[in-house]
């Protein structure tokens, strides 16, 4: 499908792209080269990008700012070559040849097939000519100084749902092309019109050897004028439209990235670290990836410039709703799979030892969290499951941990825990509701797997307590409206008795900001703004909210935790505070949040935070993070002159579609230098973001439609679910937040949890042990103090081999990219050719570099 280019991630537009690509050469034995993208509202140098590491050579682009393409209408008849986001300027040359529709893809003044049909197809000639034909001569004439030798000129047709009557099209258009002939000859051309394919066309076009423009970046916001209105229109407002589909399809995602290297781990670590499978094995890996296939295929039409977005009907989210519902089922199922019949069982002293804990403890079963780490990355950090078992308040559980410590040494171990029934705000009801959540610190190498278990203790607490075993405490919270302080070593956050942020301070390097927080609405009753524009800056409403409740946890060596409720009757905020108290460093210095939405008012709902000055003459920048690279972006300013819809609709270009987070950048004077405090986020899901008055962030956190859409939709969307963004703050100097929050946080790469509930020892289930692999090629010497995220895994894949002659060969492919090139350095044992694992090439890690070779 016509992926969205503004939301999706370097990685999902990759896995979607590769996807589709692999069905066409496996059904029709060849490999597109060529791009139609024709749909989506703007395009980013993301695509650019992602296209040229596919082996795209040209593209076909449609929907950019009508300003941009009256720029183009005097250069190359609407050809240049397109820069992507290069990371790094001694990469390879990431440019590809492309081409922008002049208008539309319909047919000059025509939109249905009815009345190409029924026209004058003489007259009808003329206009054609005049749009389509000798715009594009007076560009090439003008581009070549008058000596191009021909002309090649592309002409699309068609709409949506609007080309329904084959046979009269095509008769109507060899009505046209006869026509165009004569009219060209007439006007002393050697004149060739005819169906033909975009290779053709490409091919031909190259053949005119012009030295084309080039340009360097993306084309968003997506402006245009739409037909029979007299204004411009900004289409932004779909960066947030659905927030709760859009959470859903990124946690899919993630389901995906997890579940493809679970299953690499355990084949290869099950066979002794060799891709050599017996066939019985080989087939259990054939019918996973067949399951896992089964999912990706759904998760992928959610990639759809009409799915991610949110431009669609009521009744066709419900169907996408149920897609994204079964891709989770079958990744489920996958993952059921690879337990029974793939991996190193667990020893029988681990079963021993859990079935005496029960038996101990007085319950009947245990439940079982499978946690993966999906990324080449060490990870230590705090993680929370929500449980299931019915305990009264101060009821306890034994939580032991099978893990892989820094030396690969599998360990089984009664852990340190936390527990506290914490608020939660209902989907569907909107209500709060107490769940009981548990806290542990995992600490994982790259590519493995950790196995948790949790015991419930069903009898007194006195017996619990002196069973022998180390039984989690329980975090019951203070509910007092007061002052609230948030630290650990590295942070110190103070939050206020109203609820809301007041300070940031990051104690490594002594520097700190006063924050505000806000929360704003616009009516979107009566504007004919749709599913694509915010509303004006002029309208913007103050939401008022009731009073605040606040409970506050402290989970000791584990987490602090603020939840605060602001009830305003039809509007509701649910957020969640968080600070780590263990864990690396770069996790330590940041504080965690997330909001839960809800607001039956017609009204695009904002969250916003303020970051205060430091100096009267700091300057501020904004940046945001399409995944791929840092974007900066313009800063909301009321007096600038731009062209926009109407007087009462928002300047939709100072709004950004935050694909994995963002930076508002500070220079601050010190005496003769300059000092740059980064106050930076990441985001769990792409969510639009508007960057305003300097220093400024708003995210709008929910959508209601209140008029027709006019634009293909035609109704009033409303959303019914309750939105939950999470986000990841911090503030740094220099690079710091730079490299780090934008290396790839744990919100934007997760370790992923897998759960097996009520688990009975006596039902003697399989049981796996914790693994890893690849452990030689992404291990890093200690100095080189390596960032999570900074080698970023694109995709992992257990695959039949299909380049070498034996088809039953296996291999694992990976697709890699190095997010600040030149700044980490790998193993130094470790050599490779020019940027070797980090030139976003499939890599068959086991075929071509044996443990420990010193050569890649």
């Amino acid at each position: 499908v016509i992926n969205d280019e503004a939301l999706p991630s370097y990685k999902e537009s990759m896995a979607q792209m590769r996807l589709g690509l692999d069905f066409i050469q496996k059904e029709f034995g060849t490999r597109p080269h060529i791009g139609w993208q024709i749909d989506p509202f703007g395009s980013t140098g993301l695509t650019a990008s992602v296209l040229k590491k596919l082996g795209f050579t040209a593209f076909i682009e449609n929907r950019i700012s009508n300003d941009f393409k009256k720029v183009l209408k005097d250069k190359e008849g609407y050809n240049f070559c397109w820069e992507g986001h290069q990371v790094d300027e001694n990469k390879e040359d990431d440019r590809i040849l492309t081409y922008i529709l002049q208008y539309f893809y319909t047919l000059p003044g025509l939109r249905l097939d009815s009345g190409f049909i029924g026209r004058n197809k003489r007259s009808y000639a003329q206009q054609f000519w005049n749009s389509k034909i000798q715009t594009v001569i007076d560009s090439l004439n003008n581009a070549s100084g008058g000596t191009v030798p021909e002309y090649h000129i592309m002409a699309a047709s068609g709409d949506d749902f609007a080309f329904q009557n084959g046979h009269q099209v095509f008769k109507a258009f060899d009505d046209l092309i006869t026509e165009l002939e004569n009219l060209g000859t007439n006007k002393g051309y050697d004149i060739e019109v005819k169906y033909s394919s975009l290779y053709q066309y490409f091919e031909d076009f190259k053949s005119l050897n012009l030295d084309l423009g080039v340009f360097k970046g993306d084309f968003m916001p997506f402006q245009e004028t739409w037909p029979g209105w007299s204004w411009n229109d900004f289409w932004t407002g779909y960066y947030s439209t659905r927030l709760h589909m859009k959470r859903w399809i990124r946690h899919t995602f993630n389901n995906l990235e997890s579940i493809k290297a679970y299953l690499t781990i355990k084949a290869v670590q099950g066979n002794k670290g060799s891709v050599n499978f017996k066939s019985a094995t080989q087939d259990s890996i054939d019918k996973i990836n067949e399951v896992i296939n089964e999912a990706e295929q759904r998760w992928a039409i959610m990639m759809h410039h009409d799915a991610i977005t949110g431009t669609h009907t009521s009744v066709t989210e419900r169907d996408y709703y149920n897609m994204l519902k079964e891709s989770n089922e079958f990744l489920t199922k996958a993952y059921t799979l690879i337990n029974d019949n793939l991996g190193l069982e667990a020893e029988r002293s681990i079963h021993d030892q859990l079935k005496a804990a029960v038996d101990k403890l007085g319950s009947n079963t245990f439940d079982h969290y499978t946690v993966v780490n999906p990324t080449a990355d060490r990870r230590s950090e705090v993680i929370n499951v929500t449980l299931t078992s019915s305990l009264g308040a101060d009821d306890t559980y034994a939580v032991f941990l099978h893990y892989l410590n820094g030396n690969n040494d599998t360990l089984f171990k009664n852990v340190h825990s936390s527990y506290a029934d914490m608020q939660d705000m209902d989907t569907s009801s909107h209500q709060l509701q107490t769940v009981r959540k548990l806290f542990v610190h995992v600490d994982m190498p790259a590519f493995s797997d950790a196995h948790i278990y949790i015991v419930p203790c069903s009898k007194s607490s006195s017996q619990c307590s002196t069973n022998g075993y180390i039984m989690s405490s329980i975090a019951k919270p203070s509910t007092t409206l007061e002052n609230r302080v948030l630290d650990n070593s590295r942070i110190k956050l103070e939050i206020g008795n109203d609820g809301k942020l007041q300070s940031i301070q990051n104690l490594k390097h002594s520097i700190n900001s006063s924050l505000t927080e806000r929360y704003t609405a616009f009516s979107t009753r009566g504007t004919r703004s749709g599913l694509y524009l915010f509303n004006p800056r002029s309208a913007q409403l103050t939401v008022s909210t009731g009073p605040s409740k606040m409970w506050y946890y402290e989970l000791p060596d584990l987490k602090y935790i603020v939840q605060v409720e602001h009830d305003g009757g039809k509007t509701r905020f649910l957020k969640t505070y968080s600070i780590d108290q263990v864990g690396l460093e770069e996790n330590l210095e940041q504080f965690f949040l997330e909001v839960h939405s809800f607001t039956s008012e017609l009204w695009e709902m904002s969250f916003g935070i303020t970051k205060g000055r430091n100096s009267s003459t700091s300057q501020f920048k904004t940046f945001i993070d399409d995944s791929l690279k840092l974007i900066e972006r313009p800063i909301y300013d009321r007096h600038i002159n731009i062209r926009h819809t109407r007087a009462e609709e928002l300047y939709g270009y100072f709004t950004s579609p935050c694909v994995n987070g963002g930076m508002l950048s500070e220079t601050v004077k010190k005496g003769n230098t300059d000092e740059v405090h980064q106050f930076s986020w990441a985001n769990s899901n792409p969510i639009g973001c508007t960057l305003s008055s300097q220093n400024q962030i708003d995210f709008m956190v929910f959508r209601n439609i209140g008029s027709n859409d006019q634009k293909g939709v035609y109704e009033t969307p409303m959303d019914h679910h309750t939105t939950y963004n999470s986000f990841i703050f911090r503030l740094d100097i220099n690079d710091g937040a730079y490299k780090r929050n934008f290396a790839g946080s744990v919100l934007n790469s997760p370790l992923f949890i897998y759960e097996d509930l009520g688990v009975s020892p006596a039902a003697n289930k399989r049981l796996t042990a914790p693994e890893a692999i690849l452990d030689d090629i992404f291990s890093t010497s200690p100095n080189s103090h390596l960032l999570h995220g900074s080698i970023d895994v694109v995709d992992i894949k257990l695959v039949r081999h299909t380049i070498l002659n034996k088809y039953n060969d296996f291999e694992i492919v990976m697709v890699l990219r190095n997010r600040f090139n030149g700044y980490l350095s790998l193993n130094k044992t470790l050599k490779h050719r020019g940027e070797g694992l980090f030139k976003n090439k499939f890599i068959d890690t086991m075929k071509s570099s044996s443990k420990n070779s010193n050569e890649f």
